[in-house]
Parts: C-alpha cells; structure tokens; sequence
C-alpha cells in the first residue's frame, strides 16, 4: 500500500482489494467446467486477482514479503466448501 496511507485505512482498502479478488475468483471459478479446476490453477489465479486488485487502489501483491517488512505474517485461511456443484 502507499506508505503515506493511515495504517487502519490501509488495513481497510487492503480487506476491500482482498474481498474484489474473492468476488473475481468466484465469478471467474462458476464459468470454469468442473474438469478444468485443480488446486493449482486455483492458486494461480487467485494470485492474479488479488494482484490485479491490489494494483487497482495503488499498491501491490506478493507472496514475499517486502524488503525491510517488520510485520508478522498471518496465514490466511479459506472455507471452500459449498462454493460449487462439481462433486
């Protein structure tokens, strides 16, 4: 995020650029046949979306953290049950 940002309102931005690439995925997956999903593509294109979101407000995603990131990374934890009718 911009680093002249208010923490809470980059805290707040981040959970809404987060929640825009939840919603992407989502649309994205309902579109997908049930035989083309695998976990990896999954990840691969969650990563684009949250980037693509990320960059949309000013800032930027990575799966690294930042040179100089003296923050505590937090796992992020998903519930993808019921997301889909392909089992």
């Amino acid at each position: 995020m911009p680093a002249y940002w208010n923490p809470n309102y980059a805290a707040e931005r981040s959970a809404d650029a987060l929640a825009g690439a939840f919603f992407d995925l989502q649309k994205w997956f309902q579109k997908q046949p049930c035989s083309q999903i695998n976990t990896g593509v999954l990840a691969l294109k969650m990563d684009q979306f949250i980037k693509e979101n990320f960059q949309e407000i000013g800032g930027q995603a990575t799966r690294n953290a930042p040179l100089g990131w003296l923050g505590t990374p937090r796992q992020y934890k998903e519930d993808w049950s019921g997301t889909d009718d392909c089992y």
